[in-house]
């Protein structure tokens, strides 16, 4: 699938916050595999440049006069056009969609030139005008703008269901709905730290990384991940939940939906799991699935404050695996 070109609009002498946030765009888009476009001079042009070019992503400046050294240095591609202002419908016309952080009359121009074109524009802190979807912050402008502009995510990713909860792929919108879960202190504690690109990452444009979810509403996301060397083939899983689920059994229906995947329709033989040895919560619900305790690691992960804690290596082979739930 080709990718989503997103333009980045906005004043060439923002203010601080602006500046911030167009960084943060850039990133985060690069992070979703966009293709940065923008007028390619300074102000929120070169920080969106920034941000993407930090994030590993690609960036297109369309520039307003015809020498192609004008362009920030974070642009990688640069196209002279010699067309002035003029330039900005051409930069409205390779996007998919515009994403306009506060700005003055050149932005106003690429905002009604998108709106003319029916190019979805979202917008922070910008021109209040009809048919602007507004946004708060970058992660709401990103999100919002992946969503309009049709991004697609894994079509291969298995989509699984037990008894209450549903594994399926994760969607753009959930991002910021996963981001929640992972900031409440109790997941926190043992997943520590993150930033929304590695939930990009992890739970959306990729088929290992499900999200949990039970009577429609997301609670947490499940990951696996395969060793394909033929000596050593084996998965590992990962999984959190919201804090609001947990002593439900979810966590445990959650795993046996995925193991039961793994071993029938991978055809894996062993997997395994390293929950903290400390998180007895987690171990209990994972042993009512078939894991065995193997041994523990020592220092094996660093917490949130600083301190290396232990971990339990628990595996489970295809004979260990409890299959129904118990009553």
């Amino acid at each position: 699938m080709s990718a989503l070109y997103v333009a980045v609009c906005g004043s060439g002498a923002p203010d601080e916050a602006a500046g911030r946030d167009a960084e943060r765009v850039g990133r985060l888009l690069a992070a979703a595999g966009a293709v940065v476009v923008c007028g390619g001079l300074g102000g929120v042009m070169e920080a969106a440049c920034r941000g993407a070019g930090d994030g590993g992503g690609t960036t297109v400046g369309i520039l307003p006069g015809v020498d192609r050294s004008a362009a920030n240095p974070h642009v990688e591609i640069a196209i002279p056009t010699g067309m002035g202002e003029m330039r900005n419908a051409l930069i409205v016309r390779s996007a998919g969609v515009v994403i306009a952080i506060d700005g003055e009359y050149g932005t106003l121009s690429e905002i009604a030139l998108a709106l003319k074109m029916q190019v979805p524009v979202v917008g922070i802190r910008t021109w209040d005008l009809p048919g602007i979807r507004r946004a708060e912050t970058p992660e709401e402008a990103v999100v919002a703008a992946l969503d309009v502009g049709g991004f697609d995510d894994h079509p291969s990713a298995p989509d699984l269901r037990g008894e209450r909860v549903r594994l399926r792929r994760g969607r753009v919108e959930d991002v910021l709905r996963l981001s929640e879960i992972r900031r409440e202190p109790e997941v926190s504690r043992w997943w520590g730290g993150f930033e929304i690109p590695d939930l990009w990452e992890d739970f959306v444009g990729t088929d290992t990384g499900l999200v949990v979810e039970v009577d429609d509403e997301v609670i947490g996301g499940i990951q696996y991940h395969e060793e394909t060397d033929p000596m050593y083939r084996h998965a590992g899983i990962d999984l959190f939940l919201s804090s609001s689920h947990h002593n439900q059994r979810l966590g445990t229906e959650s795993l046996r939906i995925l193991v039961r995947y793994l071993f029938d329709e991978r055809g894996h033989h062993r997997v395994t799991i390293d929950p903290a040895r400390e998180n007895e919560t987690a171990i209990r619900a994972y042993e009512r699935v078939g894991f065995r305790a193997v041994g523990t690691m020592r220092r094996y992960e660093r917490a949130s404050d600083g301190t290396w804690r232990d971990g339990l290596l628990m595996d489970m082979l295809r004979e260990d695996f409890v299959r129904e739930r118990e009553p």
